[in-house]
């Protein structure tokens, strides 16, 4: 379970099975993922191609400046059918650009068939 930066890095670490495999585990160990308040689960291309500069420099800042590694950081880049993948249960809430981030990353983990909620927080903050 995390939020905001911590809902990413829960995400990525249920998604890419690298993070695992270095302590010789795989996804099938993760039970369920809680994400709360992201929209890093596609780095690349919504988060710093289509940010204010203001705000991709504070991924840039995490990530660096290379787009292969924004890439490699997207958890939506590694949803690949027959993977392991845990069920989600994903909080988004924000602007339509950040909700519509986490809507693709849900839509694409049911189109590999894995169990996912997701629910609307707008009454709360971040």
């Amino acid at each position: 379970m995390g939020h905001s930066a911590g809902a990413y890095i829960v995400s990525a670490i249920a998604t890419n099975e690298s993070f695992l495999a270095e302590h010789d585990l795989n996804l099938s160990i993760i039970k369920h993922v809680v994400s709360l308040d992201t929209e890093a689960y596609d780095v690349d291309e919504y988060v710093i191609e289509n940010a204010s500069p203001s705000f991709a420099m504070i991924y840039m800042n995490a990530f660096g400046t290379d787009p292969n590694v924004w890439y490699d950081a997207s958890p939506i880049n590694h949803i690949e059918s027959g993977k392991p993948i845990p069920p989600f249960f994903v909080v988004t809430r924000g602007n339509l650009t950040r909700i519509n981030i986490s809507e693709r990353f849900v839509n694409k983990l049911r189109e590999e068939g894995v169990q996912v909620e997701i629910i609307n927080a707008m009454n709360y903050t971040h």
